[in-house]
Order: structure tokens, then C-alpha cells, then sequence
């Protein structure tokens, strides 16, 4: 299940299921927009596969609260760290009951 809202350092995204995250990129499927506090995913896809993407694009908040980035390799990095979170949330459910 997907939040209306999520809390990122103390910041509450609205959480958005959009045809199209990203108009400049139609193969983007989730897209965090800072600004205006706001997560875009793209609509249609299967729940595990949208959660995944909404912890990409919550993890992308966490590291831009921190100020941390991995220079050219930043989307690599977050995409492996999102994909093992959120595998290991799921695994372990117990722990965010």
C-alpha cells in the first residue's frame, strides 16, 4: 500500500501516482520533488515493483536531507541501497510493526 504522505527529516512529501513522473523522461518511473515536497511514481506498475521505486525516491530525500552524494555513481549507489532496504523490510516485517 502506498501513503497519501511521507515524513523525510522532518518534511512531509505528498506521495503522487502520476502517468508520467518525469515529461522529459518517459522510461523515469518515480521522481522526488524537493521544491514542492512532493513524490511523483508512475501508475500501473505492480505493488512490489512501486513500493521499490517509493524507497528510491525516499532514499534520494534521505541522502539529499544529509547532504551526502556519490558524484557520478549517486543514482547507482541509491538504487542498490533502495533495492536491499526495501528487500530486507519486507523480509523482516516484524521490525516496522
Amino acid at each position: 500500500m502506498i501513503p497519501e504522505t511521507v515524513k523525510i527529516g522532518g518534511l512531509i512529501y505528498k506521495v503522487e501516482l502520476v502517468d508520467m513522473p518525469d515529461p522529459e523522461d518517459a522510461d523515469c518511473n518515480g521522481l522526488i520533488v524537493y521544491r514542492d515536497q512532493s513524490i511523483k511514481i508512475r501508475k500501473g506498475m505492480g505493488k512490489d515493483y512501486t513500493e521499490l521505486v517509493l524507497i528510491h525516491e525516499m532514499f534520494h530525500g534521505i541522502t539529499e536531507h544529509l547532504h551526502i552524494s556519490w558524484g557520478d555513481e549517486n543514482e547507482h549507489v541509491v538504487s542498490q541501497v533502495a533495492a536491499v532496504l526495501y528487500q530486507t523490510l519486507k523480509d523482516n516485517k516484524k521490525l516496522i510493526e
